[in-house]
């Protein structure tokens, strides 16, 4: 609805849109970013992915990871979130609070070497953090920092 092109007579739309926008609540913006700030640790990802060579448990970590951070951004931006991934550049587009350059960074990500790949995501996702603290201090990353950095 936020995002669809109407073809005729869209004043009826724009209006329910605004208000769709405008009245976006807090209770589902920290849900949100609560729902969505989950990472496993670094080093068990490092460990699990390219330790043990499982190429698809890799890919499907940094699309997961990516995607986690994305849903975070959503909630931090008050927009609701798109339900895919496809396409979602044009939504990242429109947001305010976002890591520096995050699309291209993320793009870097998937194609990057790994270790460097997961080094660059894991920052992202500590970037990410210091979003919500500085945007949304009623979520606490205090016990989504300490999972990130723990050793296994």
């Amino acid at each position: 609805m936020i995002d669809g092109y109407i073809l005729k007579d869209s004043n009826w739309l724009n209006r329910l849109t605004a208000k769709a926008e405008a009245d976006f609540p807090k209770e589902l913006q920290v849900m949100m970013v609560n729902h969505f700030k989950r990472f496993h640790p670094e080093r068990a990802i490092e460990k699990m992915t390219i330790g043990r060579g499982d190429i698809l448990y890799y890919y499907d970590s940094l699309v997961e990871m990516t995607g986690n951070i994305i849903g975070v951004l959503c909630g931090l931006n008050k927009f609701y979130h798109p339900g895919k991934l496809k396409g979602v550049e044009h939504t990242v587009k429109r947001m305010n609070i976002k890591p520096h350059d995050f699309i291209r960074r993320y793009n870097e990500i998937l194609l990057a070497e790994k270790n460097a790949a997961l080094k660059k995501l894991f920052n992202l996702v500590r970037e990410t953090f210091d979003l919500i603290d500085e945007h949304l201090p009623e979520v606490s990353t205090a016990r989504s920092r300490e999972i990130l950095d723990m050793s296994i």
